[in-house]
């Protein structure tokens, strides 16, 4: 046997059938209820409200339209008795829960306000599809439905209803409360029709009507300016995480690798280097923004790695390489499992920064396009860095050595396309170098850590066709992060 819904689009193949999410449906069930109230229709109302929950939490509601009505039928799983207090003798409460269990499933489906009156009749019919609900939320529940003015419909509805408590509802309902209902309403109305509502004039189909848009336009309006608050609120809430997330990174990455504060100066170039030599192969922002972040922790697997090897000042031995060898394996055990995309990118970048493009690299001997695009191009950024950087086991060299080194390399350690991008820019990657440099030799020793923890480019200037000035997409941002956090690193 069917529910209302589908013996009514049975019945009457003309009903216009419409998709409504649970807001909207709550906007046009308060408007029908609205014009009820305010215009005090003696009417008989028919009303499903799914859950005991949703009816508890309209209750006041109801309570009002119980003075109006000439009889309320509330249809809910399970009512509350503490809901039914202070509710009149015509008012009564169906628990679906009590319906023969061939109907009962397709109740419990079913949101319905039903106005039965002789002049003002009006009806809100509706069934959820619960497969077709594609966002998480109450409010985002998906009925389809028909909202219709015909009294004929409208009673129809109304006698299906009845057919159901008849036939269908055990505990049985004494057909005494519907005539008496009908009774009331006919008396009532019989008494307002030939009344005026306001100022001499009787209220007509169509001002109910216009009564009902106006109502229903404006509690839509509200729910859709509640669903934007809330996805601003949102939007804001995960652009905070995130935020969060970022400086989590920079900081344990910093004390992962700290030794002494030219720490900080090191990620602050691997960062801003990789990020530049990544524009040039994409102006995505959302990725060029995760391989600043990500290209931080490339050597992260270095905190397995013992101190005397890390900063022996002479030549490793056989035994002491394989060690270091192992930092990238190390890196991958810390950085697996991770459904975030930027701890997939770090992983990527840290497992694979030393393979090599001829496939002598390690931990794996990957070759050629084997490696990930961000792991060729922080291989690049490492060795640059490393090359014209001092380190406890040598002195920095010029850049044109460094360069020299570098092409000799082509196609060998390096992806040869990539390198020659980073070649044919790195005028500008130099002009970086110095000015980050220059800055940071500037601090004061105890607020070097501060400053590359508030160091957050303008990623968005890297969707242009040429590298941006430093002072745009570095100096400006120095006021806008988060305060300094020197509790880890104070004196």
């Amino acid at each position: 046997m069917s529910a209302l819904y589908q013996q009514l689009n049975d019945k009457f193949s003309s009903l216009r059938r419409e998709n409504y999410n649970k807001s909207s449906l709550v906007a046009v069930s308060h408007a029908i209820e609205d014009v009820v109230m305010e215009h005090k229709l003696p009417a008989c109302m028919y009303v499903f409200f799914q859950k005991n929950e949703f009816f508890a939490s309209e209750r006041d509601r109801y309570l009002k339209l119980d003075a109006v009505c000439s009889g309320l039928y509330l249809f809910a799983d399970e009512f509350s008795p503490d809901l039914k207090v202070n509710f009149s003798e015509s008012t009564h409460f169906f628990d679906i829960k009590e319906f023969s269990a061939k109907i009962r499933k397709d109740l419990l489906q079913e949101w319905a306000v039903i106005v039965d009156h002789p002049v003002h009749s009006m009806a809100l019919v509706t069934q959820e599809m619960p497969d077709k609900q594609h966002m998480v939320g109450d409010s985002f529940r998906i009925f389809k439905g028909n909202l219709f003015f015909e009294k004929d419909i409208v009673r129809k509805s109304a006698e299906i209803i009845k057919g159901f408590i008849r036939q269908d509802y055990s505990p049985g309902f004494s057909e005494r409360n519907f005539a008496g209902a009908d009774e009331k309403e006919e008396k009532n109305n019989s008494f307002s029709c030939s009344h005026s509502f306001a100022e001499g004039e009787n209220l007509r189909s169509d001002q109910i009507i216009e009564h009902f848009l106006s109502n229903a336009l404006q509690g839509i309006e509200e729910k859709v300016n509640q669903l934007a608050n809330q996805n601003v609120m949102l939007s804001f809430t995960l652009e905070e995480n995130e935020k969060r997330t970022r400086e989590i990174v920079k900081r344990l990455c910093f004390a992962a690798e700290y030794r002494d504060e030219d720490t900080a100066l090191h990620l602050a170039k691997i960062g801003v280097f990789s990020t530049l030599a990544f524009s040039l192969v994409t102006s995505d922002e959302e990725k060029l923004e995760r391989m600043y972040y990500a290209s931080l922790m490339h050597d992260v697997g270095k905190i397995g790695i013992p101190d005397r090897i890390l900063f022996k000042s002479g030549k490793l031995t056989d035994e002491e390489y394989e060690k270091i060898k192992e930092h990238p394996s190390i890196a991958g055990n810390i950085l697996r499992g991770s459904d975030h995309e930027l701890i997939k990118m770090a992983k990527r970048i840290a497992c694979t920064h030393h393979e090599r493009w001829d496939g002598e690299g390690y931990p794996r001997g990957l070759a050629g396009e084997e490696i990930p695009l961000e792991g060729r191009i922080v291989a690049i950024v490492d060795v640059f860095d490393a090359l014209v950087s001092e380190r406890v086991y040598k002195d920095s060299y010029p850049v044109e050595k460094a360069v020299a080194i570098m092409k000799d390399d082509r196609n060998k350690h390096f992806d040869g396309e990539l390198l020659d991008l980073f070649l044919e820019n790195l005028d500008q990657i130099i002009s970086y170098k110095n000015k980050l440099e220059a800055n940071f030799a500037g601090l004061p020793e105890n607020e070097v850590a501060s400053h590359y923890f508030r160091l957050h480019p303008e990623f968005s200037l890297l969707s242009a066709e040429e590298i941006p000035q430093y002072e745009d997409f570095i100096d400006r941002t120095q006021k806008d992060s988060s305060p300094p956090f020197n509790i880890l690193f104070s004196d």
